[in-house]
Protein backbone atom coordinates (compact mmCIF):
# COMPACT_ATOMS: atom_id res chain seq x y z
CA UNK A 1 0.00 0.00 0.00
CA UNK A 2 2.95 2.59 0.92
CA UNK A 3 4.47 1.39 -2.42
CA UNK A 4 1.45 2.46 -4.20
CA UNK A 5 1.38 5.45 -2.67
CA UNK A 6 4.65 6.61 -3.06
CA UNK A 7 4.43 5.65 -6.96
CA UNK A 8 1.08 7.30 -7.25
CA UNK A 9 2.84 10.18 -5.23
CA UNK A 10 5.75 10.55 -7.77
CA UNK A 11 3.81 10.67 -10.74
CA UNK A 12 1.46 13.19 -9.26
CA UNK A 13 4.45 15.23 -8.13
CA UNK A 14 5.79 14.64 -11.86
CA UNK A 15 2.73 15.59 -13.27
CA UNK A 16 2.23 18.76 -11.42
CA UNK A 17 6.03 19.74 -12.12
CA UNK A 18 5.76 18.67 -15.83
CA UNK A 19 2.21 21.35 -15.14
CA UNK A 20 4.45 24.32 -13.67
CA UNK A 21 6.85 23.77 -16.29
CA UNK A 22 4.54 24.40 -18.59
CA UNK A 23 2.81 27.20 -16.75
CA UNK A 24 6.03 29.05 -16.18
CA UNK A 25 7.05 28.61 -19.98
CA UNK A 26 3.30 30.39 -20.71
CA UNK A 27 4.26 33.22 -18.35
CA UNK A 28 7.74 33.59 -19.34
CA UNK A 29 5.79 34.18 -22.98
CA UNK A 30 3.86 36.63 -21.71
CA UNK A 31 5.90 38.88 -20.03
CA UNK A 32 8.24 38.58 -23.14
CA UNK A 33 5.26 40.18 -25.14
CA UNK A 34 4.69 42.50 -22.51
CA UNK A 35 8.16 43.49 -22.40
CA UNK A 36 8.15 44.54 -26.17
CA UNK A 37 4.90 45.92 -26.20
CA UNK A 38 5.87 48.40 -23.61
CA UNK A 39 9.60 48.88 -25.51
CA UNK A 40 7.75 49.58 -28.85
CA UNK A 41 5.65 52.29 -26.84
CA UNK A 42 8.70 53.62 -24.92
CA UNK A 43 10.29 53.94 -28.38
CA UNK A 44 7.47 55.64 -30.31
CA UNK A 45 7.09 58.22 -27.31
CA UNK A 46 10.72 58.93 -27.62
CA UNK A 47 10.66 59.31 -31.40
CA UNK A 48 7.56 61.74 -30.86
CA UNK A 49 9.28 63.50 -28.50
CA UNK A 50 11.76 63.91 -30.87
CA UNK A 51 10.17 65.26 -33.42
CA UNK A 52 8.09 67.60 -31.53
CA UNK A 53 11.09 69.29 -30.25
CA UNK A 54 12.54 69.17 -34.21
CA UNK A 55 9.73 71.03 -35.26
CA UNK A 56 9.54 73.46 -32.15
CA UNK A 57 13.62 74.59 -33.27
CA UNK A 58 12.25 74.08 -37.12
CA UNK A 59 14.68 71.25 -37.10
CA UNK A 60 12.28 69.05 -39.22
CA UNK A 61 13.02 68.72 -42.93
CA UNK A 62 10.34 67.38 -45.27
CA UNK A 63 11.81 65.92 -47.60
CA UNK A 64 8.36 65.91 -50.48
CA UNK A 65 7.77 64.20 -53.67
CA UNK A 66 4.54 63.37 -55.73
CA UNK A 67 3.39 60.60 -54.17
CA UNK A 68 0.13 58.70 -53.86
CA UNK A 69 -2.72 58.07 -50.87
CA UNK A 70 -3.15 54.83 -51.06
CA UNK A 71 0.29 53.17 -50.43
CA UNK A 72 -0.01 55.96 -47.33
CA UNK A 73 -2.72 54.21 -45.96
CA UNK A 74 -2.06 50.82 -46.26
CA UNK A 75 1.07 51.15 -44.92
CA UNK A 76 -0.12 53.02 -42.08
CA UNK A 77 -2.59 50.33 -41.17
CA UNK A 78 -0.07 47.87 -41.56
CA UNK A 79 2.08 49.79 -38.84
CA UNK A 80 -0.71 49.71 -36.43
CA UNK A 81 -2.25 46.27 -37.19
CA UNK A 82 -1.21 44.77 -34.14
CA UNK A 83 -3.47 47.14 -32.06
CA UNK A 84 -6.10 46.98 -33.99
CA UNK A 85 -6.13 43.15 -33.71
CA UNK A 86 -5.30 43.32 -29.99
CA UNK A 87 -9.00 45.44 -29.97
CA UNK A 88 -10.90 43.54 -32.33
CA UNK A 89 -11.98 46.17 -33.89
CA UNK A 90 -13.18 46.54 -37.96
CA UNK A 91 -11.68 48.67 -40.26
CA UNK A 92 -12.85 49.99 -43.36
CA UNK A 93 -10.94 52.20 -45.69
CA UNK A 94 -12.85 53.88 -48.96
CA UNK A 95 -10.87 55.75 -51.20
CA UNK A 96 -11.52 57.40 -54.47
CA UNK A 97 -11.26 55.19 -57.15
CA UNK A 98 -8.76 57.59 -58.58
CA UNK A 99 -5.44 57.96 -58.09
CA UNK A 100 -4.74 60.67 -55.40
CA UNK A 101 -1.58 62.23 -55.97
CA UNK A 102 0.04 64.42 -53.16
CA UNK A 103 3.15 66.38 -53.28
CA UNK A 104 4.25 65.54 -50.07
CA UNK A 105 6.70 63.49 -47.70
CA UNK A 106 5.31 59.82 -47.23
CA UNK A 107 7.09 59.07 -44.12
CA UNK A 108 5.60 62.20 -42.22
CA UNK A 109 2.08 61.59 -43.66
CA UNK A 110 2.20 58.17 -42.71
CA UNK A 111 3.33 59.10 -39.30
CA UNK A 112 0.09 61.64 -38.51
CA UNK A 113 -1.64 58.86 -39.77
CA UNK A 114 -0.10 56.41 -37.34
CA UNK A 115 -0.92 58.67 -34.70
CA UNK A 116 -4.38 58.93 -35.87
CA UNK A 117 -5.73 55.48 -36.35
CA UNK A 118 -3.68 54.71 -33.11
CA UNK A 119 -5.29 57.02 -30.86
CA UNK A 120 -8.68 55.52 -32.60
CA UNK A 121 -8.24 52.55 -31.45
CA UNK A 122 -7.24 53.16 -28.31
CA UNK A 123 -10.35 55.17 -27.37
CA UNK A 124 -12.64 53.21 -29.19
CA UNK A 125 -14.11 50.08 -26.89
CA UNK A 126 -13.08 46.87 -28.26
CA UNK A 127 -14.69 45.14 -31.39
CA UNK A 128 -15.64 48.64 -32.29
CA UNK A 129 -15.48 50.14 -35.75
CA UNK A 130 -12.66 52.41 -37.28
CA UNK A 131 -13.09 54.44 -40.77
CA UNK A 132 -10.40 55.74 -42.83
CA UNK A 133 -12.11 57.98 -45.95
CA UNK A 134 -11.14 60.13 -48.22
CA UNK A 135 -12.89 62.33 -51.00
CA UNK A 136 -11.17 64.55 -53.28
CA UNK A 137 -12.34 67.70 -54.62
CA UNK A 138 -11.01 70.73 -56.34
CA UNK A 139 -7.69 70.44 -55.97
CA UNK A 140 -8.58 68.87 -52.18
CA UNK A 141 -8.38 65.58 -50.73
CA UNK A 142 -10.61 65.31 -47.35
CA UNK A 143 -9.04 62.52 -45.49
CA UNK A 144 -11.03 61.58 -42.32
CA UNK A 145 -10.36 58.72 -39.55
CA UNK A 146 -13.66 58.18 -37.93
CA UNK A 147 -13.62 55.86 -34.92
CA UNK A 148 -16.94 54.93 -32.59
CA UNK A 149 -15.04 55.07 -29.49
CA UNK A 150 -15.31 57.61 -26.59
CA UNK A 151 -15.60 60.75 -27.69
CA UNK A 152 -14.10 63.84 -26.92
CA UNK A 153 -15.70 66.31 -24.70
CA UNK A 154 -16.88 69.74 -26.08
CA UNK A 155 -14.85 71.79 -23.89
CA UNK A 156 -11.56 69.65 -25.34
CA UNK A 157 -12.26 69.91 -28.96
CA UNK A 158 -10.43 73.58 -28.74
CA UNK A 159 -7.67 72.25 -27.15
CA UNK A 160 -7.39 68.71 -28.32
CA UNK A 161 -4.17 69.17 -30.05
CA UNK A 162 -2.27 71.55 -27.48
CA UNK A 163 1.07 69.73 -26.47
CA UNK A 164 0.42 67.60 -23.36
CA UNK A 165 -3.00 67.83 -23.24
CA UNK A 166 -4.63 64.66 -22.41
CA UNK A 167 -7.94 62.90 -22.42
CA UNK A 168 -9.16 61.93 -19.25
CA UNK A 169 -13.24 60.21 -18.38
CA UNK A 170 -13.91 57.63 -16.16
CA UNK A 171 -14.24 55.03 -19.61
CA UNK A 172 -10.68 55.68 -20.45
CA UNK A 173 -7.74 57.32 -18.56
CA UNK A 174 -5.37 58.56 -21.30
CA UNK A 175 -2.04 56.61 -21.83
CA UNK A 176 1.34 58.40 -23.29
CA UNK A 177 2.01 61.74 -23.02
CA UNK A 178 -0.59 63.52 -25.21
CA UNK A 179 2.04 64.84 -27.49
CA UNK A 180 0.61 62.32 -30.95
CA UNK A 181 -2.03 64.82 -31.75
CA UNK A 182 -0.08 68.00 -31.65
CA UNK A 183 2.90 66.72 -33.82
CA UNK A 184 0.47 65.68 -36.06
CA UNK A 185 -1.16 68.80 -36.40
CA UNK A 186 1.71 70.18 -37.11
CA UNK A 187 3.32 68.04 -39.44
CA UNK A 188 0.01 68.48 -41.39
CA UNK A 189 0.14 71.92 -41.33
CA UNK A 190 4.23 71.65 -42.61
CA UNK A 191 2.25 70.07 -45.57
CA UNK A 192 0.16 73.22 -46.06
CA UNK A 193 -3.34 71.56 -44.57
CA UNK A 194 -6.07 71.54 -41.99
CA UNK A 195 -6.99 69.11 -39.88
CA UNK A 196 -9.99 69.18 -36.66
CA UNK A 197 -11.39 67.25 -34.31
CA UNK A 198 -15.61 66.71 -34.23
CA UNK A 199 -17.85 64.99 -32.29
CA UNK A 200 -19.50 62.04 -34.02
CA UNK A 201 -22.88 60.53 -33.53
CA UNK A 202 -24.81 58.46 -35.47
CA UNK A 203 -28.17 56.59 -34.19
CA UNK A 204 -27.15 55.48 -30.44
CA UNK A 205 -23.35 55.24 -31.92
CA UNK A 206 -20.79 58.00 -30.77
CA UNK A 207 -17.19 58.71 -31.30
CA UNK A 208 -14.71 61.03 -32.97
CA UNK A 209 -13.89 62.40 -36.20
CA UNK A 210 -10.56 63.74 -37.20
CA UNK A 211 -10.79 65.65 -40.11
CA UNK A 212 -7.56 66.15 -42.64
CA UNK A 213 -7.64 68.75 -45.63
CA UNK A 214 -4.39 68.62 -48.17
CA UNK A 215 -3.60 70.53 -51.21
CA UNK A 216 -3.59 67.26 -53.70
CA UNK A 217 -4.34 65.98 -57.99
CA UNK A 218 -6.16 63.71 -59.18
CA UNK A 219 -3.76 63.29 -62.36
CA UNK A 220 -2.12 59.73 -61.91
CA UNK A 221 1.73 59.76 -61.39
CA UNK A 222 2.50 58.44 -64.78
CA UNK A 223 1.03 61.29 -66.67
CA UNK A 224 2.91 63.85 -64.11
CA UNK A 225 6.77 64.61 -65.14
CA UNK A 226 8.75 62.19 -63.40
CA UNK A 227 12.35 60.32 -63.36
CA UNK A 228 12.44 56.93 -65.76
CA UNK A 229 13.43 55.19 -62.62
CA UNK A 230 9.75 56.62 -61.03
CA UNK A 231 7.62 52.96 -60.77
CA UNK A 232 4.01 53.47 -62.47
CA UNK A 233 1.13 52.49 -60.57
CA UNK A 234 0.06 49.20 -61.92
CA UNK A 235 -3.51 48.34 -59.23
CA UNK A 236 -6.11 49.47 -58.18
CA UNK A 237 -7.58 50.54 -55.11
CA UNK A 238 -10.57 51.41 -53.92
CA UNK A 239 -11.61 49.18 -50.48
CA UNK A 240 -9.76 47.69 -48.27
CA UNK A 241 -11.55 45.56 -45.17
CA UNK A 242 -9.15 44.73 -42.61
CA UNK A 243 -10.54 42.37 -40.14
Amino acid sequence: GLGTSDKDGGRTRGGRARRERGGGANRKEGCTKSLHALFQCALRLLDDLLDVARVTRRQLVLRKERVELAPIVRTALATVDHVLKKYEHTVTVALPEQSIVLFADATRLEQALVNLIHNAAKYTPAKGKIEVRGTYQNGWLTLSVIDTGIGIPTDMLSRIFDPFVQIRTQEKLSEGLGIGLSLTKQLIEMHGGTIMAQQRKEGEEKGTAFVIKLPASDTPLREQPKNADTPERTDKFTIIVVD
